[in-house]
């Protein structure tokens, strides 16, 4: 095999390891998207995970298992359509004593508005991360530039973080993590 032939296959499974249906080692460096990132960074700390449906995404109505987490204690993970009941879900988990995150995409996180100002209120050590796609990441949201859903949740009382590449959405994640638990003030990463 050549040289630029074993570059671009390296590089073909750096970028997209499924292309060859070969996942990455232990250990590997891969790419990743931030929600993806952010993800595996939240099941490897939380206890429970609540996540909002894709619209591609077909729900079923049980509860899955994603696997131990850094502490050995299995994660569950929960997808809903509603992002006020999939932070509903998280808060009562987060009251009850697990560690809890939710993932809900940007474009929906405004709606839930009345949900965060009331799980700021009682308090819950939940950290909830607004999902930033490649399609809107630099589109108006709002009427703003780009960041109308973080501005439009200035006034709940929660922890905001503004992560501006995803190694600082993952740094964002465990930093926001640490300091819902410690002062019980619900954190958003956007």
């Amino acid at each position: 095999m050549s040289w630029a032939k074993a570059t671009a296959r390296w590089f073909t499974r750096l970028v997209r390891p499924e292309a060859e249906g070969v996942k990455p080692a232990e250990g590997e460096r891969s790419v990743s998207t931030g929600a993806a990132a952010v993800l595996a960074t939240e099941v490897l700390a939380s206890q429970r995970v609540c996540r909002v449906a894709s619209e591609s995404e077909t729900l079923g109505s049980e509860e899955l298992t994603a696997g131990p987490n850094a502490f050995g204690q299995l994660v569950s993970e929960t997808v809903s359509e509603d992002p006020k009941g999939a932070i509903a879900l998280a808060e009562g988990r987060a009251l009850g004593g697990a560690r809890a995150a939710v993932l809900i995409p940007e474009g929906r996180i405004v709606e839930c508005h009345g949900a965060l100002h009331a799980v700021a209120s009682r308090r819950a050590p939940l950290v909830i991360h607004a999902v930033v796609s490649a399609d809107t990441a630099s589109a108006p949201t709002l009427g703003a530039e780009g960041h109308g859903p973080y501005h439009a949740l200035a006034d709940t009382g929660l922890i905001l973080g503004l992560a501006r590449n995803a190694q600082h959405a993952v740094d964002m994640t465990l930093i926001v993590r640490r300091a819902a638990e410690l002062a019980l003030v619900p954190a958003v990463v956007v």
